[in-house]
């Protein structure tokens, strides 16, 4: 019983190790692409550390069993608030001068099935739809079914991951591409009808290159870097909705949140939100679709949906604003 007792700690001490580094990794900016795809798995770490340190405890190991009390508060103050709705959500779930319903989606090269998107669109009644890795079959395919609800469209049709598009219920205005990203984006102005008057908003529709299959992690920590400057020098308030290949375990998307932006999944405490790999008899693990709000703007409710034909969920999210 002895040895028994004493390999079950010493595990439980593996388990509690592990989870120590993964909390520490995400507090830098990894540029190994092992390290961008572990550290995703971050949050996972909290159920066996709470297992580990039950073991710990029942074993009677006190000295392991007060650094595995450390280490779970640890993993529970970072990954625990996602599920909880902020205040500034909560106090506009009542009022609220403004609601919009954007949904982002990567259409996997054009592949995803058209009919279904704009299926999804009708039924959670979109007002501002992005699309990624979308080519020019598929713009001119989604302009014809989604014309009667999203008639207005900015977009610039690429190949492979490239291709990018917003399609709205109101006018765009402003229409620009911003360069030096590795998949160009598409931005534009869109002014949403208020009870206060009208009020302008800028969207961005926007795809990162991956931090692994590029030989490097260099492009993916250059398109976030040259995003967050965009960002910073954005004089309204903006919604970046996109395939941002991070998840908020890397340290490089969460420098986005600063200066008054937040990711609406956050906001309206909707957990870990997985949106890939969502193909068939896969199960998704990581959150790499955001859509991210700045001043003034706060999400509601976030969903996922799966798109047949894609490798990620969409992501739906009700937008308010202060």
């Amino acid at each position: 019983m002895g040895v028994e007792s004493g390999r079950a700690a010493a595990v439980a001490a593996t388990v509690i190790g592990g989870s120590a580094l993964l909390q520490l990794a995400r507090r830098a900016r990894l540029r190994t692409r092992p390290g961008t795809a572990a550290v995703t798995l971050a949050p996972a770490s909290l159920v066996p550390v709470a297992v580990a340190e039950f073991v710990l405890v029942a074993g009677r190991r006190w000295p392991g069993a007060a650094v595995g009390a450390v280490a779970l508060a640890g993993c529970a103050t970072v990954h625990v608030p996602p599920f909880v709705r902020t205040s500034a959500s909560r106090a506009r779930l009542l009022r609220s001068d403004l609601r919009l319903t954007v949904m982002t989606a990567n259409l996997l090269h054009g592949r995803a099935d058209v009919e279904a998107l704009a299926r999804t669109a009708q039924r959670h009644d979109i007002d501002l739809l992005c699309v990624q890795e979308v080519h020019q079959d598929a713009l001119a395919a989604i302009a014809d079914r989604v014309a009667g609800q999203l008639p207005h469209r900015h977009s610039r049709p690429g190949v492979r991951g490239a291709g990018s598009g917003i399609f709205s219920r109101h006018p765009l205005t402003n229409l620009r591409e911003p360069d030096g990203f590795g998949f160009p984006p598409v931005m534009a102005d869109v002014t949403v009808p208020t009870a206060d008057g009208p009020r302008p908003i800028t969207v961005l529709s926007f795809h990162s290159k991956a931090p692994v299959g590029n030989g490097s992690t260099e492009f993916w920590s250059e398109d976030l870097t040259r995003v967050g400057r965009l960002m910073a020098e954005q004089p309204r308030s903006l919604v970046v909705a996109g395939d941002f290949n991070a998840t908020r375990e890397h340290r490089q998307f969460r420098d986005l949140l600063t200066g008054g932006y937040s990711d609406a999944a956050d906001d309206a405490g909707a957990g870990l939100a997985f949106t890939f790999p969502a193909k068939r008899f896969r199960i998704p693990i990581a959150s790499l679709d955001h859509v991210v709000l700045g001043r003034g703007l706060f999400g509601l409710d976030v969903r996922t949906v799966r798109q047949p034909g894609s490798d990620h969920k969409a992501v739906i999210v009700t937008v308010a604003a202060g």
